[in-house]
């Protein structure tokens, strides 16, 4: 796969759909290792951790969750009146971010850490991935110039998912995640496969005829 391929995926060009985890797939990532937040899918119901309550007592906190409607009081980018979901406030803060940052250049995606777990999301991307495996973000920042540090991060600062699922999936994540990390410093696991870019010179740097085809894609 190239980096043109892992653009389409991202964005949904000559795709059944906009998905990340597909890139991911694509550079080996075990799909055990994450959860996908899907744009149009359930959002991720969490409550807050309260240690003196029973868990049925406790009901969802907005703050805590995540995919849906509400205010986003707390980004440099976006007006304290503002409400939106959460996908488009992303989308949002991505665009300002190109224009304050880039002269107006799109990013592929943005990534975000915090106290031990990872989060990413394409541009006007489908899904919203989360994670404690710290090379996936590592390897959509090196390879896909994904913008680091800049997205709030679910379940980071404490929470409890209500959804029996949802909530085992993300127990599977976390172990597969430790598992994974573990096993590449032992040398077992195979390092993420290197998506290729015709669209940088040698020194990483992005060139104008990319620049150009992305701003042509997002202007059709």
């Amino acid at each position: 796969m190239d980096e043109k391929e892992a653009w389409d995926m991202l964005h949904g060009n000559k795709c059944a759909q906009k998905s990340l985890s597909k890139v991911l797939d694509e550079m080996g990532f075990d799909k055990d290792s994450y959860i996908v937040v899907r744009r149009n899918g359930p959002r991720l119901k969490v409550r807050e951790n309260d240690v003196w309550s029973c868990p049925e007592e406790l009901e969802e906190s907005a703050y805590y969750s995540f995919g849906y409607n509400h205010r986003h009081p707390s980004s440099k980018y976006k007006n304290d009146n503002f409400v939106k979901d959460d996908f488009d406030a992303i989308d949002l803060e991505m665009a300002e971010y190109a224009r304050k940052y880039r002269d107006g250049t799109l990013v592929n995606g943005m990534t975000g850490a915090n106290n031990g777990v990872f989060c990413a999301m394409a541009h006007g991307g489908d899904e919203f991935i989360l994670t404690k495996d710290p090379e996936i973000t590592r390897q959509l920042e090196a390879q896909l110039h994904f913008i680091p540090n800049q997205l709030g991060v679910p379940l980071s600062n404490g929470g409890y998912i209500i959804d029996d699922k949802q909530r085992k999936d993300w127990e599977r994540a976390e172990a597969c995640s430790k598992s994974a990390v573990v096993e590449r410093m032992r040398g077992i696991k195979s390092r993420p496969k290197t998506i290729k870019s015709p669209f940088c010179d040698e020194y990483g740097n992005m060139k104008q005829d990319y620049k150009r085809f992305r701003v042509d894609e997002f202007c059709r």
